[in-house]
């Protein structure tokens, strides 16, 4: 599979700086729209549309990289912090397990996961 890194939920102003940040990694830049939470990640990687009603459940800065060696993840990552971006906590590599759900509950389980490690941070005084 072609490196490529969707965008899920990201206003304008972050999206031209991901697609910078894309061009320089040699990845494709797929900005996803709302709404389409119910199409599963392999779906919106294949560039298929949604048929039917846009999805209620909002998928908010989201990024799913597929493709990616670990040295292209790092790099890709490095370029993210160096830029001008605030930081993006939900991301995450294109799966077996993952590549057939929705969006949307990829989007949950990233938060949870997310959640779940912050709360096993020490607080910070």
């Amino acid at each position: 599979m072609r490196k490529s890194v969707l965008l899920c939920g990201f206003p304008e102003a972050e999206l031209r700086e991901l697609r910078a940040v894309c061009a320089l990694q040699g990845c494709r830049c797929i900005p996803v729209p709302s709404g389409h939470g119910a199409l599963t990640v392999l779906q919106t990687l294949n560039g298929e549309k949604l048929a039917g009603n846009p999805s209620e459940e909002e998928v908010s800065r989201l990024l799913v990289m597929a493709g990616f060696t670990r040295g292209d993840l790092d790099s890709f990552l490095l370029a993210l912090r160096r830029g001008s971006l605030s930081p993006i906590p939900y991301k995450a590599m294109l799966t077996e397990t993952n590549k057939d759900w929705p969006l949307a509950q990829l989007y949950r389980e990233i938060m949870r996961e997310h959640e779940a490690m912050q709360r096993q941070k020490p607080d910070r005084a």
